[in-house]
């Protein structure tokens, strides 16, 4: 390791309130003395910054399950911190039904629940994650947890028809959420501010067996992407009528009631019924998600 990075790695370490000074003395002085040096330090200090990695533990009925993500910014490091409280109950749906086969996590983030899915059960990992923020991360902890030829990354959005559409970034932060593909609201049906928008093509999850882009037929469904999820679920119907389709994990916000609906009526008239609903304490504890409800469907 450089001098340059043994510096940063010091530096960053320090108190929030005095690495705060450093940073805008380094910023300020530093950049106005010496562009060149600036953006050496700034370069060594990113990648420094970007490579922190932390180590998840969960302990199921005595089994011990372990591996590694990076952590490069408060967000990624909230979900290493909380991967066993925040959601309880996708863990345990996972450990109940995972061993159905294929695994498609839709809105996987940084990947916490595949790499939890592939470190634990048998079958292909489909992670689909339009975010060019998240996704930057999930193919690095794909990567450090050498789960290449487990987990598949689906970098193109999901909706109910297959073509292009905006998609809009509610953050850049990586590990954000509050993202919207062909359409301008979230995971209340409100309308989201963007910070980042580019134009990308989304498919059906149809459309995507049809055409032979995916050929493994999932036994779970995971959907979290903050507002469409009905949407993608219009847009499976083929894949829902599938009996290797054990069970559904859904994320449904009570207040939004096309959403909320529609989600119901679809998952019904494939014979699901709620077996359901949970909310962990974190999430009742907030204003902004108090009517969010994890949903798991069986049939």
């Amino acid at each position: 390791m450089s001098i340059l990075k043994v510096l940063i790695k010091a530096l960053i370490t320090l108190p929030s309130k005095i690495l705060i000074s450093v940073f805008f003395f380094y910023e300020h002085i530093i950049h106005r003395a010496s562009p060149k040096l600036y953006g050496l330090l700034r370069h060594d200090f990113n990648n420094v910054v970007d490579n922190d990695i932390k180590e998840v533990f969960y302990n199921h009925s005595g089994k011990l399950t372990k591996f590694k993500i990076y952590t490069p910014n408060r967000m990624c490091a909230f979900r290493h911190r909380t991967f066993s409280s925040k959601e309880p109950e996708i863990l345990e749906w996972i450990n109940e039904f995972g061993s159905c086969g294929s695994f498609y996590d839709i809105g996987a983030n940084i990947g916490i629940y595949s790499l939890y899915y592939a470190k634990t059960q048998q079958g292909k990992v489909f992670s689909f994650e339009p975010s060019a923020f998240n996704m930057r991360q999930l193919a690095k902890n794909i990567s450090i947890n050498n789960l290449t030829n487990r987990i598949i990354i689906v970098s193109n959005p999901l909706s109910n028809q297959t073509g292009e559409a905006v998609f809009v970034n509610g953050n850049s932060d990586e590990g954000g959420s509050s993202s919207a593909f062909g359409v301008n609201f979230g995971f209340d049906g409100n309308p989201i501010d963007s910070e980042v928008e580019y134009s990308l093509i989304g498919f059906t999850l149809d459309d995507l067996f049809k055409t032979n882009v995916i050929k493994s037929e999932p036994g779970l469904i995971k959907i979290d992407v903050d507002g469409i999820e009905h949407l993608i679920l219009e847009g499976a119907e083929n894949i829902l009528a599938s009996k290797n389709l054990k069970s559904i994990f859904i994320e449904i916000n009570d207040n939004f009631n096309d959403q909320s609906m529609n989600a119901k009526r679809i998952l019904k008239q494939h014979g699901f019924e709620l077996r359901e609903k949970r909310q962990s304490e974190i999430t009742k504890r907030t204003k902004e998600y108090c009517q969010t409800f994890n949903q798991i469907w069986v049939r």
